[in-house]
């Protein structure tokens, strides 16, 4: 099941970027080595299950598009903050696609926050922490991501 979530949000972060791609009428390819450095610090700073797509014109001109979910509005926010500033580019366009989802900011029964730092064997297990969360987002009725939202 979280694989088949998982693979909902790629097609939905892809469809995305599809769609500001025609709209806008450039050609985009991925950076792939930068999308994933970005991913993975969003993850080691309390954004376990944001993930980023940097992208670039043939001009060499970038993208962002964030994908993912988050507890609160200041969680979509501050992963844009983040990200911005993480790639260092004033005025950078941003699509963010993140889902806001109260339901994953603790897991019922164990007062624990899926966004805090884990166990050891989260550690020898990236996944375990976005295993856990997806698995509650699921149990909880999992939604579909809504319509991107453009920001300068």
């Amino acid at each position: 099941m979280i694989r088949k979530l998982r693979a909902a949000i790629a097609a939905a972060a892809l469809i995305a970027l599809l769609a500001a791609t025609i709209a806008s009428g450039q050609s985009y390819h991925i950076d792939q080595s930068t999308s994933a450095n970005l991913t993975r610090y969003l993850h080691q700073h309390r954004l376990p299950l944001v993930g980023a797509q940097v992208l670039r014109t043939d001009d060499g001109n970038p993208k962002l598009l964030l994908y993912g979910f988050v507890a609160t509005e200041f969680g979509k926010r501050d992963a844009q903050k983040k990200a911005t500033q993480f790639l260092g580019v004033p005025g950078i366009p941003v699509v963010n696609s993140m889902q806001v989802n109260p339901s994953i900011a603790h897991k019922p029964g164990s007062g624990a926050s899926p966004l805090s730092p884990g166990s050891g064997s989260e550690e020898t297990n990236p996944n375990g922490q976005w295993n856990r969360a997806m698995e509650g987002i699921y149990k909880n009725g999992a939604q579909p991501l809504p319509s991107p939202s453009y920001s300068p």
